[in-house]
């Protein structure tokens, strides 16, 4: 298997190009104040700090996975896997768990966006999806039974 990955250049250039998105965005969330999708969101310092640290995580584990392409004994191979493998439970799983932690304590705006009015507008009907859904059920049940009622006498 590593032997045809060795081969394939598309996939290499594909996986140093992903490693680089994720330094780049570890860089946009250091360096940058401010938010270029939304710029009125300004999220907290810590949460930008914590979130460019998982970044520069996903980056070193394209490094850190790296040697095993050059390994050719099944032996090294597989515990470079072990070892890699390890080091991305080791600091992927706690920085996404810290990541969640600092995002729930932001207490400045709501924690789904669509409890937001700004997030689907004044005039959307979005947030009454379900009294709708439920209230048409209600109503279709009410019929149904009606009419099975009305046939069965």
């Amino acid at each position: 298997m590593y032997n045809q990955i060795r081969e394939d250049t598309l996939f290499l250039m594909f996986y140093a190009s992903v490693a680089m998105l994720a330094l780049i965005a570890c860089c946009y969330l250091l360096f940058r104040r401010a938010n270029a999708i939304a710029p009125d969101v300004t999220p907290p310092v810590r949460l930008r700090r914590w979130t460019a640290i998982f970044f520069a995580a996903i980056a070193l584990c394209h490094l850190w996975y790296l040697p095993m392409y050059f390994l050719t004994s099944p032996d090294e191979v597989m515990l470079g896997s072990l070892i890699a493998g390890w080091l991305d439970c080791m600091t992927v799983i706690p920085l996404m768990i810290i990541i969640l932690l600092t995002m729930l304590q932001d207490r400045r705006r709501p924690l789904w966006p669509s409890a937001d009015p700004r997030f689907f507008g004044p005039a959307s009907y979005h947030e009454d999806d379900y009294p709708f859904f439920y209230n048409n059920i209600k109503e279709n049940v009410a019929k149904r039974v009606a009419a099975y009622l009305e046939n069965d006498n």
